[in-house]
């Protein structure tokens, strides 16, 4: 058998973990999504499945380290409105059912350069994480959500 076309799911909560499972390995890159074609969770049918391509991901992360050196002086409070507005465009744009996990990913490598960008801010200020997480309370740093459910996908896409 090829090891391309097999995988290996093994028992229990590995197997519960594989939820999609592709049915080929072709994709297609449109507009920013990697368009996936997978199993349904029953296994009886077929979805799509988007995923945020991986070459946008990158560049939107490149592109928020270029703007928060701009603001890395400013007050903090400006930093983070500044940074919900990028974090709220991505997930505005790439918030399709499917694609969760690289909205989080966005959203966890933000918060990381965030606060890479603030322990930068003097010689001597490391941000601990202990700080950062008081600080993202207190700023109220948006949580990555999907805009579109699989319900409504089908109105967008002929498929």
């Amino acid at each position: 058998m090829e090891k391309v076309k097999t995988k290996f799911i093994g028992k229990g909560k590995d197997r519960r973990k594989a939820k999609t499972k592709v049915l080929k390995r072709r994709h297609i890159s449109f507009l920013g999504f990697t368009i996936i074609k997978s199993k349904t969770n029953s296994g009886k049918g077929s979805k799509l499945v988007f995923k945020t391509d991986s070459s946008r991901l990158s560049r939107g992360l490149n592109n928020l380290k270029i703007g928060l050196k701009r603001v890395m002086h400013a007050p903090i409070e400006i930093q983070a409105r500044y940074l919900n507005s990028v974090i709220r465009g991505h997930c505005n744009y790439y918030g399709l059912a499917g694609n969760s996990k690289s909205l989080q990913t966005f959203r966890y490598y933000a918060i990381k350069y965030w606060r890479r960008s603030l322990s930068r801010r003097s010689q001597n200020g490391d941000v601990i994480w202990e700080e950062m997480n008081k600080i993202l309370s207190a700023a109220k740093v948006e949580a990555a959500k999907i805009k579109i459910p699989y319900s409504e996908i089908s109105g967008y896409a002929i498929v």
